[in-house]
C-alpha cells in the first residue's frame, strides 16, 4: 500500500471515528430528555470498541497471500474477522431494540429526531449487511471446498452462526440476549465468579 492509499485510508477512518463520537455524544444526551433504552449502554460500548478496531486496523496491515484457499489464514484475520462480525451483529441487534424503545413514546421520538440517529441507523445497516454477506460467503466457500475450514472464514462462520442461534433462542422464549449478558455480568463482575459475594451479603 503506497502513501496515497494510506492517506486516503487514514482520512476515511478519521471521518468514521468523528461520526461515531458524535453518535456516542447523542446517546449520552438522550436520558436528559427522559428518553432511555436498555440498549443504550450496549451501543455506546460497541461503538467504542469499533473505534479501537478501526485504529488498530489502520496500523496493522494483514498479509495477502493471493491464494483463496488459504485466504484469511493469518492469526490477525482469524482474530479480527470473527470479532468484527460479532460486533456488527450485536450492534444491529441493539440498534433494533433502541429503535423499538424510542418509537414507543412521542416525546422520545422528538428527542431522537437528529442526524446522529439516522447516522447510527445507516451504520447499523451497512455493518449488519456486511456481517450477513461475510457469513453467507464463508458458508458457500467452505461448502464448495474453496476455503479451508480452519481459516478465519471458518472461524467467522462458526462464531456468527452460534451468535445468531443464541439471539434466536432467547428471542423465541421472549427474552433478550442483553438480559442474559446482564445476569452473567452481575454474577461474574459484581458478585464474583461463583456468586460468593452475593451469598455472603444474604447471610
Amino acid at each position: 500500500m503506497n502513501n496515497t492509499q494510506i492517506g486516503i485510508k487514514a482520512v476515511s477512518v478519521a471521518i468514521i471515528v468523528f461520526i461515531i463520537v458524535k453518535i456516542r455524544q447523542f446517546l449520552d444526551e438522550l436520558p436528559k430528555c427522559g428518553c432511555s433504552s436498555p440498549a443504550l449502554k450496549r451501543i455506546r460500548l460497541l461503538e467504542l470498541v469499533i473505534i479501537i478496531l478501526l485504529i488498530v486496523n489502520l496500523f496493522v496491515m494483514p498479509k495477502n497471500s493471493g491464494n483463496i484457499r488459504t485466504m484469511g489464514s493469518s492469526m490477525y484475520a482469524k482474530i479480527m474477522l470473527p470479532i468484527a462480525v460479532l460486533l456488527y451483529l450485536y450492534l444491529t441487534y441493539n440498534t433494533v431494540q433502541f429503535s423499538n424503545d424510542t418509537n414507543k413514546d412521542e416525546t422520545c421520538k422528538k428527542c431522537t429526531n437528529k442526524w446522529e440517529k439516522y447516522a447510527l441507523y445507516a451504520q447499523t445497516f451497512i455493518y449488519g449487511l456486511s456481517a450477513a454477506m461475510l457469513i453467507i460467503a464463508s458458508a458457500m466457500l467452505i461448502t464448495l471446498g474453496v476455503v479451508d475450514i480452519t481459516s478465519s472464514y471458518g472461524f467467522m462462520l462458526a462464531v456468527g452462526i452460534l451468535f445468531l442461534l443464541g439471539i434466536a433462542t432467547t428471542t423465541i422464549y421472549g427474552g433478550s440476549i442483553n438480559d442474559l449478558l446482564d445476569i452473567v455480568e452481575k454474577n461474574t463482575v459484581n458478585e464474583g465468579f461463583c456468586g460468593c459475594a452475593g451469598e455472603e451479603e444474604k447471610k
